[in-house]
């Protein structure tokens, strides 16, 4: 597989990680809180935990159809505004 492949993979394993946190939560959350969850139920954390804070940010950032930022720094689906 190329890296590009993989990283792709990974973003959207991330994304989906993230909108189960979210759904279960019922409500929007921090970047840190939905990551500290995603860790607790099992995902991969990484080394330096900020790496990945960055990474689930970029990755719900990427999709504004699934995610939406309601303040700075905290996210909520994009299905709760409709």
């Amino acid at each position: 597989a190329h890296i590009a492949d993989l990283y792709l993979v990974w973003d959207a394993a991330q994304g989906d990680a993230a909108e189960v946190v979210l759904r279960k939560h019922g409500s929007p959350m921090t970047t840190n809180d939905v990551v500290e969850e995603m860790v607790k139920k099992g995902f991969p954390d990484a080394e330096n935990r900020k790496q990945l804070v960055n990474s689930v940010y970029s990755a719900m950032r990427r999709v504004p159809k699934r995610f939406t930022k309601v303040s700075r720094g905290t996210w909520g689906l994009a299905e709760w505004n409709k």
